[in-house]
C-alpha cells in the first residue's frame, strides 16, 4: 500500500522534515500559500535531492479561508482511497491546520500526526485514539541548513589536524591552562615558539618555513607550519571540541569550522556567517562557539543570533572559553539560554556529558 504524507508548509520546515525521515513516505502532498513559497521550494528540493522522493503534489490556497482549504483538500481526496494517509498538521496557519484536521479526520484511512520537537515525540490520533511515540531521526547538518534556505556553505575537514591533536592532548594533560595561555601569547613569532618548546623539553628542529616538534617519549612528531600557527592560536579548541563530541557517539552529525556564504538583500553583497562547531542530536542542533580569550557580550549575542537564524526553536547554544567568564556575562548568557563552559580542566568531562544536559533541559 502506498504511504502518502500530507505536509502543511510554514516558515519552520523541521517538523515536516522529521516526519519524512521517520515515516519514509512514497508520496508527499504539500499545502501552502504564496507567503511561504521559498520554504516550499526548499522543501521540495530537499525531498528530491536528499531523500529521493519525486512523487510530490503541490497545492496552494488561501490558508486563512476555511472554504478554500476544504476545497483544496477535496481536490486530491479521490486519489487517496487505496493509500495509507498521514496528515502532519504541525505546520501551517491555525485555520489550515484546523480545517485540514477536521476534513481528513472523517476518513477511515487517515492518521493524524503532531511533531513535538521540544520533547522529541510524535503525537498520533488514529481511529480517535491518542497515543505518543518517541522519535529518533538522523538529521544531517546539510539538511538543517538547507531547510533554512542556506544551500551555499562549506565546513572544515575533520581530519585536517589529526597529526597535531596528540600535541594538544599532551599539552592539556601535562601543562594545563597556564601553558596554553603562554602559547597563545607568543604563537605569532616562530623564533619565540621554537624557544618556548625547547624550554619545555620538547625536541625541535628548524625546517625552513616550519618547525619540527618531537615529544621526549617519541609519541608524536609534527611539523609546525604557518598554517598550524593558526591552529594553535585558537582553531585547536574547535577541533578538540569536535573530537570529544565525536567520541561520545551521541550525535548524528558534527561539523567544524562551518562557513555559510550568503548574499545581502541589498546590492547582492556577499557576507559570511561562521559557526565553530555545529552538532545535531535527534534533530536538535547545538551551536558552539570556541574562544581562547575572555568572553565578551558580543560573543553571547552572536551565538544567540546564530541559533535563531539557523536553528530550530529548541536549539542549544554553548560558549566555550579558556578564560573564566565574569559574573555579568554569565548572567547575560543565562538570560539568553547560552551554556558557558569556561573551566578548561573540566572541559572534556563537560563536553562528554553535554548530551545529558540536552535531555534534561528539553
Amino acid at each position: 500500500m502506498q504511504k502518502v504524507l500530507i505536509c502543511l508548509i510554514s516558515r519552520e520546515l523541521l517538523p515536516n522534515i522529521i516526519s519524512v525521515i521517520a515515516l519514509k513516505p512514497n508520496k508527499v502532498i504539500l499545502i501552502s500559500s504564496e507567503d511561504v513559497k521559498a520554504q516550499k521550494e526548499d522543501f521540495v528540493k530537499i525531498l528530491k535531492t536528499q531523500y529521493s522522493i519525486h512523487d510530490i503534489e503541490e497545492k496552494e490556497c488561501n490558508v486563512f479561508n476555511p472554504n478554500e482549504i476544504v476545497k483544496t483538500i477535496n481536490s486530491f481526496l479521490p486519489s487517496l482511497q487505496e493509500s495509507e494517509v498521514i496528515l502532519n498538521w504541525t505546520g501551517g496557519t491555525k485555520p489550515l491546520a484546523l480545517f485540514s484536521y477536521v476534513r481528513l479526520s472523517t476518513l477511515p484511512n487517515v492518521k493524524m500526526l503532531y511533531v513535538d520537537t521540544q520533547h522529541e515525540l510524535f503525537w498520533w490520533m488514529i481511529n480517535r485514539v491518542v497515543s505518543q511515540e518517541e522519535f529518533n531521526v538522523n538529521l544531517p547538518i546539510k539538511t538543517l541548513l538547507h531547510s533554512k534556505g542556506r544551500w551555499d556553505f562549506e565546513k572544515g575537514d575533520k581530519n585536517e589536524f589529526n597529526d597535531l591533536m596528540p600535541f594538544i592532548y599532551d599539552l592539556l594533560k601535562r601543562r594545563g591552562t597556564i601553558e596554553l595561555k603562554k602559547l597563545h601569547s607568543l604563537i605569532s613569532d616562530k623564533k619565540r615558539v621554537f624557544n618556548y618548546f625547547k624550554l619545555k623539553n620538547y625536541e625541535l628542529y628548524n625546517r625552513g618555513d616550519s618547525i619540527e616538534i618531537k615529544s621526549i617519549d617519541n609519541k608524536f612528531c609534527e611539523y609546525l607550519s604557518f598554517k598550524n600557527y593558526n591552529f594553535l592560536n585558537g582553531v585547536w579548541l574547535e577541533y578538540y571540541t569536535m573530537k570529544i563530541l565525536s567520541e561520545t557517539n551521541e550525535y548524528d552529525d558534527i561539523a567544524v569550522s562551518v562557513i555559510i556564504n550568503q548574499l545581502t538583500s541589498k546590492e547582492n553583497v556577499p557576507y559570511y556567517n561562521e559557526i565553530d562547531v555545529l552538532a545535531i542530536r535527534n534533530s536538535v542542533p547545538i551551536f558552539i562557539e570556541c574562544k581562547t580569550r575572555a568572553i565578551v557580550q558580543d560573543d553571547i549575542y552572536k551565538l544567540t543570533n546564530l541559533r535563531k537564524e539557523f536553528g530550530s526553536p529548541f536549539s542549544q547554544a554553548v560558549l566555550i572559553s579558556t578564560v573564566s567568564a565574569n559574573k555579568l556575562n554569565k548572567i547575560k548568557a543565562q538570560k539568553n539560554n547560552v551554556i558557558i563552559l569556561d573551566n578548561l580542566n573540566k572541559l572534556k568531562s563537560e563536553l562528554t556529558r553535554l548530551h545529558e544536559y540536552m535531555v534534561t533541559s528539553s
